[in-house]
């Protein structure tokens, strides 16, 4: 099925860089019942027909990625798990060197043009199957025309892979910008159900992240991600003179947090207890050049969370905006670009509480507190 689509938009292909000569060789109907082949022009119809396939067949090609540098024993379904990561595939094939010897190759296409350049972006230079692979846009793959599909390799066993990819990602739900609420100033006293009682009535709460330190103690802030961006907008209005614990809350909005601050390393929690660096590092479809790391208890038990060390704040958080919420060991993961402002928000609330003191202006008062003074036993040198 995929060799007969191919074929098909090679053709749409070549019918749209000549449509008046595509017309004029493409079978009438009259030659198909026997007569002879009628002359002319093509029709105004069948022109917009090829400019419509034209667009289209533009279109697609922005959303093909050639893959190269493939392991030999690599197969199709490898390729497919491995490019899916990013993005749902339409179709795609093995291809092999017409000029021998050389390491097979991949072609695919992808649903959007916008998921091959997030392929091409943070799959290259990644590990499938023991071998380095390099991901490009098709249309400007270098040596690509060397390369030619091959059916019957696609029937052929090569064995088992080094490496056994994991099905695509699912999501529980898709990341949505504007819904999480950076809340500071957090009591080192406090938990994640403190927090999620708090933000319920403004709506429904999917996340509620308390972050710790390697060695379990809290770092002084949460996240909490509502269901609706107006739920997040109302909570942080709503909640702005809280105070929990004798501390006043600082809220933020921590999708602008990131967007500003936002570096190349990734918080990951919700993690469940049985997963490892390797496990995640799997899911998340991670090259080598990414570090990974999942703290652990003085008992060697997971903390249930993990940092991911990136090439670049971009790369992290288009990270974020694949895999955020997606289902590891039954559980939907959250993904942050690791930001914390600890000082700033001290430095807010001792802001606030020096800009709310009210000075006092009333002089009776003052008369009677320097009354008091006077009369006061004399202090002696234990107190008063």
């Amino acid at each position: 099925r995929a060799d007969r689509l191919w074929a098909a938009e090679v053709t749409v292909l070549q019918e749209a860089r000549d449509p008046a000569a595509a017309a004029r060789t493409a079978p009438s109907t009259q030659e198909s019942r026997g007569g002879q082949q009628a002359e002319g022009p093509p029709s105004p119809k069948a022109i917009q027909h090829h400019t419509i396939a034209q667009e289209l067949a533009a279109n697609a090609a922005k959303s093909r990625v050639f893959v190269k540098n493939l392991n030999e024993g690599t197969t199709w379904e490898s390729v497919e798990a491995f490019l899916s990561s990013v993005g749902p595939l339409t179709h795609g094939k093995m291809l092999i060197d017409r000029e021998g010897g050389g390491p097979p190759a991949a072609i695919a296409e992808y649903a959007s043009p916008a998921s091959a350049s997030i392929a091409v972006r943070r799959l290259t230079g990644s590990n499938l199957d023991g071998a380095m692979v390099t991901v490009s846009l098709a249309g400007g793959a270098a040596g690509a025309s060397r390369f030619t599909s091959e059916p019957e390799r696609l029937r052929r066993s090569f064995g088992q892979p080094n490496i056994v990819a994991p099905p695509p990602a699912t999501h529980a739900r898709s990341y949505t910008p504007g819904r999480r609420v950076y809340v500071g100033n957090l009591p080192p006293d406090s938990g994640w159900r403190e927090l999620q009682e708090l933000f319920l009535k403004f709506g429904e709460v999917l996340h509620v992240q308390v972050p710790v330190t390697e060695a379990g103690r809290p770092r002084g802030f949460g996240v909490v991600e509502l269901a609706a961006t107006e739920a997040a907008t109302a909570a942080m209005r709503g909640l702005a003179k809280t105070v929990l614990h004798r501390h006043p809350l600082v809220l933020r909005d921590d999708t602008a947090l990131a967007q500003a601050l936002g570096g190349n390393v990734l918080y990951v929690g919700n993690l469940a207890a049985s997963v490892r660096a390797q496990a995640l590092r799997l899911h998340l479809r991670l090259g080598d050049v990414a570090s990974v790391t999942v703290p652990t208890s003085s008992s060697g038990r997971p903390l249930g969370f993990a940092w991911v060390q990136l090439g670049s704040a971009q790369e992290a958080a288009d990270l974020v905006a694949l895999m955020h919420n997606t289902m590891l060991e039954g559980r939907p993961i959250f993904l942050r670009q690791d930001v914390e402002v600890i000082a700033r928000d001290k430095l807010e609330v001792s802001t606030k509480d020096a800009s709310e003191a009210q000075p006092l202006t009333d002089a009776s008062l003052l008369d009677r507190l320097c009354g008091w003074a006077l009369a006061a036993p004399p202090l002696q040198p234990w107190g008063w």
